[in-house]
C-alpha cells in the first residue's frame, strides 16, 4: 500500500502539472488570440478609412455633384457595406455611374451658363425647378418621375417652398407643351 500511495501521489503530482502546464497554454492563447483580434481590427478600420479616401477624392472630382459632399460619401461607405463584393468591384462599379452621372450633368441646360452653347433663356425656370425635384428625390434616396406618386408629392412641397419659381416652371411648361 505504501508503494501504492507513493504512486498515487506521483501521478497526482503530475496531473497537476499537467493541468497547470494547460492554463499556461490556454492562457498564452488567449492573450495571442486578443493580439490578432486586435489588428484585425486596425486592418478593418485602416480599409475602410483607405476606402472613405478613395471614395472622398471620387466625390471631389465631380464638378457637378459638388466637391467635399460628406453625405454622398456616407452613402457610398453603407452600400460598399451591404454590398459585400469585392471592394475592387465594388469601387469600379460606382466609379463608372458617378462618371456617367456627372457626364450627364455636364451635358445638362441646368449646368449651362447664359450664353453658353445648348443654353435656353426660356428653359432656366423649368429646369431649375426640375432640378430642384430631383435633388429633393436624391436626398430622401428616390428614384421619381413625372406621374408616380413620389414625383407628385415633392413637386407639391417644392411648389410650397418655392411658390415664384413653380409659377415660373409652369408657365414655361405650358408655352412649351409638356
Amino acid at each position: 500500500p505504501e508503494a501504492f500511495t507513493a504512486r498515487l501521489e506521483e501521478m497526482e503530482g503530475q496531473i497537476e502539472s499537467f493541468t497547470q502546464a494547460l492554463a499556461e497554454r490556454d492562457g498564452r492563447i488567449t492573450t495571442q488570440q486578443q493580439v490578432i483580434d486586435g489588428q484585425r481590427g486596425e486592418i478593418t478600420d485602416l480599409q475602410a478609412t483607405r476606402l472613405r479616401e478613395r471614395f472622398s477624392r471620387q466625390v471631389e472630382s465631380l464638378s457637378h455633384v459638388g466637391a467635399e459632399n460628406e453625405q454622398l460619401v456616407e452613402q457610398l461607405m453603407w452600400l460598399h457595406s451591404a454590398d459585400g463584393t469585392d471592394e475592387r468591384e465594388h469601387f469600379a462599379y460606382w466609379t463608372e455611374l458617378l462618371s456617367t452621372v456627372e457626364q450627364a450633368m455636364a451635358q445638362s441646360v441646368a449646368f449651362q451658363e447664359v450664353g453658353q452653347p445648348g443654353h435656353q433663356q426660356g428653359g432656366s425656370a423649368y429646369n431649375r425647378f426640375s432640378a430642384l425635384v430631383q435633388e429633393e428625390a436624391s436626398r430622401r434616396n428616390l428614384v421619381v418621375s413625372e406621374g408616380d406618386a413620389n414625383y407628385a408629392q415633392i413637386l407639391t412641397e417644392m411648389a410650397e417652398a418655392h411658390p415664384d419659381l413653380y409659377r415660373e416652371h409652369m408657365g414655361q411648361t405650358m408655352q412649351a407643351g409638356r
